[in-house]
């Protein structure tokens, strides 16, 4: 399958990196704003490619592209993903799926309705430690307790705090720690236990409106679930499952998911699986194999997956009184995080 790239940004050279793992994919053009031309021809060079786009409307047209990895900032995933199912490409889209449910579930139709292929680049979701866990959770036991961490000093905090605001300090353009971070804890939490009976977000606002830390609180019958993340502060990052009869706890940043140590009754287990190299390896196998078998029931599992942390984030965004996405002038930019 010949993929595309939308967007400059480093995440994209690590989508690269990944692809190269993944034989059945050929990269073969990427999309570059024009005064980003340069780094992409040297993006398209490092990685064995020579055509670069400073138009979406001509990467999405290409007949040579059969499939794009979009990874611009996070207002413009929607719209990018919509014009290139539009153009009858298949779509793996970073996270955050869109920015809003109403926007993941305008997507979901318009993929189920062409026939075409869509699915979010979330790492979690994608890794064997999250299936692991999954069959583990009978054996700790009912669930009384879930926690997830990941914070991080983001290295562009300093200068937002002199006034310069990137893209993902810039509610505008659905920047801060919920959409940035926080998706990582929501989407196995959510994906393991389905949408919680309430939820709330309680954040550390900035000088501009935008959420540096936060936590989202949700309420399952029996048990409480937090979601913890920071960009103006560091930690270790963990997800952590409770049970009356043992606990779970996944290694190192929940974007990550390198191991998880299973305590369950009198068993002590390090599960920590080949991941192929590169954390993004299996999402985009997985991406693969969904588009080459034709299988959509596994699309449709990935996207009511995907439509439920949007909800989360809907509700999130709510409760906090953070206004996200309210200047009109928002506008992409080649790099995601």
């Amino acid at each position: 399958m010949r993929i595309g790239i939308v967007g400059t940004g480093h995440i994209s050279e690590s989508a690269l990196l990944a692809i190269s793992k993944v034989p059945q994919l050929d990269p073969v053009a990427i999309y570059a704003r024009p005064h980003s031309r340069a780094r992409g021809e040297e993006i398209a060079a490092a990685n064995g490619f020579s055509v670069v786009h400073t138009d979406l409307g001509d990467m999405m047209a290409d007949p040579n592209v059969d499939a794009v990895y979009i990874a611009l900032i996070n207002s413009m995933h929607f719209p990018a993903a919509k014009t290139a199912l539009e153009a009858g490409k298949h779509v793996l889209l970073e996270k955050p799926f869109t920015t809003t449910a109403a926007q993941a579930r305008e997507l979901a139709e318009l993929a189920q309705a062409s026939g075409l292929f869509l699915m979010e680049a979330i790492t979690p979701r994608h890794s064997p430690v999250y299936e692991r866990i999954r069959a583990e959770l009978a054996n700790i036991g009912p669930v009384r307790m879930v926690r997830g961490n990941y914070s991080q000093h983001s290295s562009r905090y300093d200068r937002y705090l002199e006034g310069e605001v990137a893209p993902i300090f810039d509610p505008a353009t659905f920047g801060g720690a919920l959409f940035d971070l926080n998706v990582y804890n929501l989407a196995p939490i959510l994906g393991l236990f389905g949408p919680p009976e309430s939820l709330r977000y309680e954040a550390t606002v900035g000088h501009n409106g935008v959420d540096t830390s936060g936590i989202v609180v949700m309420r399952y019958p029996g048990f409480i679930a937090t979601a913890t993340a920071a960009k103006d502060s560091a930690s270790r990052s963990y997800l952590t499952i409770q049970g009356e009869k043992g606990w779970l706890e996944v290694r190192g940043a929940p974007n990550e998911m390198q191991a998880v140590e299973i305590h369950a009754g009198d068993r002590e287990e390090v599960y920590e699986p080949d991941r192929g190299g590169h954390r993004m390896v299996q999402e985009f196998r997985d991406f693969e194999a969904m588009v080459r078998t034709g299988d959509r029931e596994w699309m449709g599992r990935e996207l009511e997956a995907s439509i439920a942390v949007m909800e989360a984030f809907d509700a999130a965004a709510a409760s906090s009184g953070i206004v996200y996405g309210s200047r009109e002038d928002a506008t992409g930019t080649d790099g995601a995080q």
